[in-house]
């Protein structure tokens, strides 16, 4: 009965610990699994650093020789091999919006400024109408209160 005992003793305790090995392998699976799935999200984004730099400096080497519709021409065939398009439309959209946004600006500021001045002399002009058309002989206090003569 002692040895059957201590049989089972040991069956149970190799049970636990293929049971505690399985979990450790479960979990080493799920962490590879992770790192896998981030390497691959994180590999459409990976520039063969080659690449760059010839093209680089082969924009440099038309500049330098005063070839610069062939640099141009490299720096958009990179950027379409690249995928920037998208970039570029941004940067195109940031550039139109600045664009407005300075022609908007573009008057003068003096000019504004008296436009301002004139608009407010004029909303003045009607409320103190406003006010010495609705006060009597004896509303003179009130007005000058009011903050109009």
């Amino acid at each position: 009965a002692e040895a059957a005992a201590a049989r089972e003793a040991a069956l149970a305790a190799r049970c636990v610990a293929a049971e505690r090995e399985a979990r450790e392998g479960v979990a080493a699976l799920d962490v590879l699994l992770q790192e896998k799935g981030r390497h691959m999200e994180e590999r459409e984004h990976f520039v063969d650093r080659r690449l760059v730099t010839s093209t680089i400096a082969l924009c440099l080497d038309h500049l330098d020789s005063g070839q610069r519709s062939l640099a141009e021409q490299t720096l958009s065939q990179t950027l379409q091999v690249l995928g920037g398009e998208s970039a570029m439309a941004e940067r195109q959209r940031i550039r139109s919006a600045a664009a407005a946004a300075e022609e908007r600006l573009a008057g003068p500021l003096g000019d504004a400024f008296l436009d301002f001045l004139t608009r407010e002399a004029a909303e003045d002009d009607v409320v103190g109408e406003a006010l010495n058309s609705s006060s009597g002989p004896g509303d003179a206090a009130a007005a000058n209160v009011a903050g109009t003569p």
